[in-house]
């Protein structure tokens, strides 16, 4: 019975891992290094990462700063400033990727990861303010946040996230 078992998830498995990977790739490179301009940032890190045989969007961590400013400059104002500009950040980069107005670029995050330089309870609820004006509560993405990190230039605040837009509003700008 165990040898039955085993072969169902190993089958379970194939089948899965089959429908995942696309029979005819789509022509040229699967991973895109995306380099969004005004973007804030470090010359080593790519902005995203754009899979695109999925159409998924790896967004690089992402900080408080004030695009096209050379170094990046944080905005001022703690936690909840910082969260505000983030995500402004990176709703600015996905509308960029998808190159669609008429698409809500927030609602295709499925994941973000958070880090707060500030493991207290009172940076989190600021954070999560602000977020929550951002995602709302019915259907927010999935959330990690993570208390106590050493953030690059001081900041307080870092989210990193994963999108998933629809192939059909994808790639306009790429």
């Amino acid at each position: 019975m165990l040898r039955l078992c085993a072969v169902f998830v190993c089958l379970s498995l194939l089948v899965v891992a089959a429908t995942c990977i696309p029979a005819n790739p789509p022509p040229g490179p699967r991973n895109l290094h995306v380099k969004i301009p005004g973007a804030a940032g470090l010359p080593e890190f790519a902005t995203a990462v754009v899979d695109t045989w999925t159409s998924t969007v790896y967004l690089s961590g992402t900080l408080g700063t004030l695009n096209d400013t050379a170094p990046p400059t944080l905005v001022a104002g703690g936690v909840q400033a910082e969260t505000k500009q983030a995500l402004e950040n990176i709703k600015y980069f996905l509308e960029y990727l998808i190159g669609d107005a008429s698409v809500d670029a927030l609602a295709t995050i499925v994941r973000c990861n958070v880090y707060l330089s500030d493991p207290s309870p009172k940076a989190s609820k600021d954070m999560s303010e602000v977020y929550r004006q951002y995602f709302g509560t019915t259907n927010p993405p999935a959330r990690m946040s993570f208390g106590g990190a050493s953030l690059a230039f001081g900041a307080s605040v870092e989210i990193e996230c994963t999108a998933a837009p629809h192939k059909s509003q994808f790639f306009n700008t790429l």
